[in-house]
């Protein structure tokens, strides 16, 4: 059987009332509390456990506050708190009751528990693990040492010391070799140009390829660019730099200044290392040169020769293609019969007035004429077929007329009506074939004869 609970009735009688989960008359109305929360037996009204709130004690208690009515303030620095009892679950790199210490030296993460994978002695950052190199040391770990020429945090800077000179990994101080002296070990122990125990012998350098010589020997140390003993030779071909030991990177023919490995890039290319080809519509030299193609042709990026579109020719494809030829570099030749010339681009035939077909072949049919036979002669009236290019009526003997629509006047006959008729005794001759009519009493070819 569930809790019953115990209730003052207005008289103040006691009386018993609905188990924990049911409330409202005759404890028929199920309560809608969660977590935990009893409700009112009368009203259904929730009274929420610690760290809860809502009508229904569905929500937990906001950010910041704990316990009942979450009236409690968290005292978390560096981590959020339970919103039932307040303890502090500390964010990764922070440890202690509220938060507020950092994890021990060589320990990082949630709850401080991951031991740190640093070298020579670099502490690594509370929260991740990563290691803090020291100056002189570089690598996910800080195990590498760093390289020669280069000194500081993560090994960023580069040395300043000459001459052979050691250069500390830590702060970059420079251990000068015998013979030099300075900062950077880049003043001769000896002044210019001079070596020996008492600085009294001359250096065979030459000088302007020469930084200088080894105060004591007298060896010569080669500017840039340049080597061998005395420093004459410049470095050879795709090499470059203090030594020549430096490989040039340039491309395409292009020259490598012996000096500082800078690209001089051969017609038609540009870029650092001279691997890009110049611009669409220029070539040369820098690609400084504009290109002359017309017509949508387009040049060679090194010397602007111009490769023309099919259906066009010459220097600059400034000139169609001949009548007869059409293609890439018109170099197709056109199989048109009837036609003055055909389609520059794709060899179609441009029939004369008149024909027709592919190749132009064919006449137009009986009726047509005209540019691709596409006009009709109908209005011819007693022909027997129109010109093919001009459409022009050709008569029926005994015809005439621009339409052919006359009959032969008297006295003519046949093709045009231009044949005259020569018959006597007022016969009349027939407009087609000449044959002469004649009449009543006369006969013969003329009717010349009487009967």
């Amino acid at each position: 059987m569930g809790i019953v609970r115990v209730q003052r009735d207005i008289q103040g009688l006691l009386w018993d009332t609905c188990s924990w989960n049911k409330y409202g008359p005759d404890c028929r109305i199920d309560c809608q509390c969660e977590n935990g929360a009893a409700c009112d037996p009368v009203t259904g009204a929730c009274n929420c456990t610690a760290g809860f709130r809502g009508p229904l004690c569905a929500d937990p208690c906001p950010p910041g506050s704990h316990g009942d009515n979450c009236s409690g303030l968290c005292q978390c620095q560096n981590g959020h708190c339970e919103h039932i009892t307040g303890e502090c679950s500390c964010y990764p790199g922070w440890r202690g009751d509220v938060c507020s210490l950092t994890c021990h030296d060589g320990y990082y993460g949630q709850n401080c528990s991951k031991r740190c994978m640093c070298f020579n002695h670099a502490p690594c950052d509370n929260v991740d693990g990563m290691c803090l190199c020291s100056p002189g040391f570089s690598g996910a770990m800080c195990e590498f040492q760093c390289i020669p020429g280069r000194y500081g945090h993560n090994c960023t800077t580069l040395c300043q010391c000459m001459n052979g000179a050691d250069c500390s990994p830590v702060d970059g101080t420079c251990t000068c070799q015998p013979g030099w002296k300075g900062r950077f070990c880049d003043q001769s122990v000896c002044p210019d140009w001079r070596h020996g125990a008492s600085c009294s012998e001359d250096c065979l350098c030459n000088k302007a390829n020469t930084l200088g010589c080894h105060g004591l020997d007298g060896t010569c140390f080669c500017k840039k660019g340049f080597l061998g003993i005395n420093c004459e030779d410049i470095c050879p071909p795709n090499y470059y730099g203090h030594g020549c030991y430096e490989t040039c990177k340039c491309d395409n023919g292009a020259q490598c200044d012996h000096k500082d490995g800078t690209c001089t890039c051969a017609p038609g290319w540009t870029g650092e290392f001279c691997m890009e080809r110049c611009p669409e519509g220029t070539y040369g030299y820098d690609c400084s040169q504009t290109c002359q193609c017309q017509n949508g042709g387009s040049c060679y990026h090194i010397d602007g020769r111009c490769s023309c579109t099919p259906g066009w020719q010459g220097v600059h494809c400034t000139y169609p293609c001949p009548a007869d030829r059409f293609g890439q570099g018109c170099n197709e030749t056109c199989s048109c019969v009837n036609a003055q010339s055909c389609d520059s681009y794709t060899g179609r035939c441009k029939c004369n007035i008149g024909y027709t077909g592919l190749d132009c072949s064919g006449s137009c049919e009986h009726g047509t004429f005209g540019r691709n036979c596409t006009l009709q002669c109908d209005y011819c009236e007693e022909a027997t077929e129109c010109t093919i290019e001009e459409g022009k009526c050709q008569c029926k003997d005994g015809f005439y007329g621009p339409l052919c629509s006359s009959p032969c006047r008297s006295g003519f006959w046949g093709d045009t009506c231009q044949d005259q008729c020569f018959c006597e005794n007022e016969g009349s001759c027939d407009r087609v074939t000449g044959d002469c009519i004649c009449h009543l009493g006369f006969i013969g070819v003329r009717c010349e004869d009487c009967e």
